[in-house]
Order: C-alpha cells, then sequence, then structure tokens
C-alpha cells in the first residue's frame, strides 16, 4: 500500500447510512491519503460512529456551521500539503488519488488538478449503475490540489447555495493559480432525492446571483472572464 500526504475533506450530515461506503473508496485508492478529516453538522444518525470505524480518521462537530463552511474549517485543521473534497453520498475510482497527485508531483509549478465525473444510481442488489458518460464538472469534489494554493486564492464562500465551487475557480484564475484537466474519471456521483440541486429552492436563480456576483467583481477589477 502506498501511503501519501493527502488530506481528504469530508462534510456529512446524517449520512450514516452512505458515508461507510464513501470511506471504502478512499481505503481502496492505489495511493492512499494519510488523513481523512470529517466535519459533522447536527447528525442525529450514527454517522460518528460509522467514521470513527475507520483509519486515520479525525471526527469533529460543529452543528453551526453549513457543509461549505465544515469544509473550510477542515481545510484549516489539514496536517499535510495536498487536500482533496469528498462528499459523503459519493465515491472515488481507486485510481483516483494516485492520477492527480502524480501530475503535481510531476510539475511544482501545478497547483489544482481536476478531472472528470461519472453520475451513478445504486441497483436493487446494491451494484452500481452508471448513467451517462464521463463529464467535465465543476465540483469540488474532482479536484485534488496544494494546501497553499487553497488558501492562496481563499476560503469557499457560503453566501452561494449552488456554483460555489464555479465562484472559487474564478478567484483562482485571478490569482493565477496553475490549473490541470485530466481526461480521467475522478469522481463517481450518487444520484438520489437529495441532491443539493434537487433541495435548493430555485438553483437556477441561485447559479445566476453567483454568476453576476463574479461579473461584477470582473467589472469593478479591469478583468475579463477566462
Amino acid at each position: 500500500m502506498h501511503v501519501v500526504p493527502v488530506t481528504v475533506i469530508l462534510p456529512v450530515r446524517n449520512g450514516a447510512g452512505l458515508i461507510g461506503e464513501a470511506l471504502q473508496s478512499v481505503e481502496r485508492q492505489s495511493w492512499r491519503p494519510q488523513e481523512i478529516i470529517i466535519m459533522d453538522g447536527d447528525s442525529s444518525d450514527d454517522s460518528e460512529a460509522v467514521a470513527r470505524s475507520f483509519k486515520n480518521t479525525l471526527f469533529f462537530k460543529h452543528p453551526e456551521a453549513n457543509a461549505l463552511e465544515r469544509r473550510n474549517m477542515a481545510v484549516a485543521r489539514a496536517s499535510h500539503p495536498y487536500i482533496a473534497f469528498l462528499d459523503a453520498d459519493d465515491l472515488w475510482p481507486e485510481q483516483r488519488v494516485e492520477l492527480q497527485l502524480k501530475r503535481l508531483l510531476a510539475n511544482e509549478e501545478l497547483e489544482i488538478v481536476t478531472g472528470k465525473m461519472q453520475q451513478f444510481r445504486v441497483g436493487p442488489s446494491r451494484e452500481i449503475i452508471l448513467q451517462g458518460g464521463p463529464v467535465a464538472s465543476q465540483l469540488p469534489t474532482v479536484a485534488l490540489m496544494r494546501r497553499t494554493a487553497f488558501w492562496r486564492v481563499g476560503a469557499f464562500s457560503s453566501q452561494w447555495k449552488v456554483g460555489h465551487f464555479v465562484e472559487w475557480c474564478t478567484r483562482a484564475i485571478e490569482a493565477g493559480l496553475k490549473r490541470e484537466a485530466i481526461p480521467d474519471t475522478v469522481l463517481l456521483r450518487r444520484l438520489h432525492e437529495n441532491n443539493l440541486g434537487r433541495t435548493v429552492e430555485d438553483p437556477m436563480q441561485s447559479y445566476l446571483d453567483m454568476v453576476h456576483h463574479v461579473l461584477q467583481r470582473r467589472r469593478a477589477t479591469g478583468r475579463v472572464l477566462a
């Protein structure tokens, strides 16, 4: 087992039924992260017990914080130079960390590596049923980055209900972050009734508000969209 200095950032809220599968996908990595920081909201189920049953996990409760704020808190606690994001209901392909970290290690100037996302549903026998093909994504969970790069850009803004990583990426571009997108699938995203786009009221309007904010900021600084 090749263990690497990567911290996994994982927020959870009432995810006892799924977080075990997410953590198993981290354990099965060909290059296994040394640390997993789990930031719990106000879970009333067995999320903590399931999370603590896995090795190399650090578990913290912050019931007053939303998922984005908990992600920021977890990055602040990370003790390794590379960070990657995972949601409690999603999975990583087995070579995800290896593929992305190899790119960062091969190029000292490179600061963030993203990849493609593949959606799936779970069948009646708990089998994975892929939905469509791999696609480019603007989810934070497709990114592996240097921890210093995250703080150079700044924390995720909890102002936006959707599109927060898109907004963060615009700041990354403005900060001159060196990025690369690999053609490989690095995230398996579970489709279910509690996906964010289905639970946020008027997600399209929230996204448009975020884009309007970015455009106003860029006009104010004399920048154009890249």
